[in-house]
């Protein structure tokens, strides 16, 4: 059985962009610049909203994720997460290895204004990041992308705590 979800928890506005090599799209700066050639846009959304469930539905929520494959694919989501306590990206790679990860949030503080953070690293996959968040927030806007080292598949997921309020 499921836990229930409180509707205020969280709203869901998602765009998820899909990348493969093939086209002249700008590259993250880094070591993947020089492995992987640019890369062609394609697109496809994978939410709770449409798919009824989450990984860990009693733990946390999945708020996007996006997929891709081909020679060092690089997967994207973005979605809205209301009242966050924590934002986790969750990176899986068919067959596993080396991906470079990027974020960027932009949140409304609660005392007002906006805090905004971005950040960059290397990880192997399958692996999670909790960047921290820049500010206590009211919501947060996040986007994510992976970039496999090699070819094969990636998952970039955006995933929080569980909240029933």
């Amino acid at each position: 059985m499921r836990a229930p979800v409180a509707a205020s928890a969280l709203v869901v506005t998602a765009a998820v962009g899909l990348t493969a090599c093939g086209s002249s799209s700008s590259r993250p700066s880094g070591s993947h610049q020089a492995q992987c050639p640019p890369s062609t846009p394609a697109a496809t959304a994978t939410t709770p909203a449409q798919t009824g469930h989450a990984a860990h539905p009693a733990k946390e929520r999945t708020i996007v994720s996006g997929t891709a494959s081909g020679h060092c694919p690089i997967a994207k989501a973005a979605g809205t997460v209301q009242k966050p306590v924590s934002i986790t990206l969750r990176g899986v790679a068919e067959p596993p290895q080396g991906a470079r990860l990027t974020w960027a949030f932009s949140c409304e503080k609660k005392s007002g204004g906006t805090a905004k953070s971005s950040g960059h690293m290397s990880l192997s996959l399958p692996g999670n990041e909790t960047p921290r968040l820049p500010a206590p927030a009211a919501k947060c806007t996040v986007s994510a992308t992976a970039q496999l080292d090699k070819s094969g598949h990636v998952l970039i997921s955006i995933v929080t705590p569980h909240q029933t309020s």
